[in-house]
């Protein structure tokens, strides 16, 4: 009864770290290098990288120094996007590109003040290269997640969308 009751509260601490402590996450895109990569960390312990490749994307979920699970995904799932329900706190995004037209670059640069403005708890750099010998893109970002929330607002998407159906009985 008393390893039951341990085994208990372990599992109660674990989904109570599980909802209150933000996973810190890290990308990075690079069209000089034909780099996307995304990874995210959680309490030290797990951690999920995303790379891209020929096949498409490969993920790899580590827990602690071990490899728990690898996985390629390629295409895009139809249906609703989980991008709403994501719970990003201290978010900074580092921006450095460069257009062959200096114009198109100046537009770029004020819409990126623009939403960089409008996007809550946003730091946002950019260096924008009005001459470059070849255009590119370099972003970097970091944010912390709450899982917790993300989850309570991904329920709230799902309960949101379901269809209400009347059954009145037969006619």
């Amino acid at each position: 009864m008393m390893v039951f009751l341990l085994i208990l509260i372990l599992l109660a601490i674990l989904a109570w770290a599980a909802l209150w402590t933000p996973a810190q996450i890290c990308f990075e895109l690079d069209s000089n290098r034909n780099l996307l990569r995304g990874q995210a960390v959680w309490l030290r312990i797990l951690r999920a990288e995303a790379l891209t490749d020929e096949l498409g994307i490969s993920v790899t979920v580590m827990l602690g120094d071990r490899q728990i699970a690898r996985r390629h995904v390629s295409g895009h799932k139809k249906g609703g996007h989980g991008l709403r329900a994501l719970s990003l706190q201290q978010v900074l995004l580092k921006a450095d590109y460069g257009l062959e037209q200096p114009h198109l670059t100046g537009l770029l640069c004020g819409l990126a003040a623009v939403l960089g403005e409008m996007l809550p708890d946003t730091v946002l750099e950019q260096k924008a290269h009005f001459a470059p010998q070849n255009p590119y893109l370099c972003i970097e970002g970091s944010a912390r997640l709450h899982l917790g929330k993300t989850l309570l607002n991904m329920t709230r998407q799902k309960v949101g969308k379901r269809k209400v159906r009347y059954d009145y009985g037969a006619a």
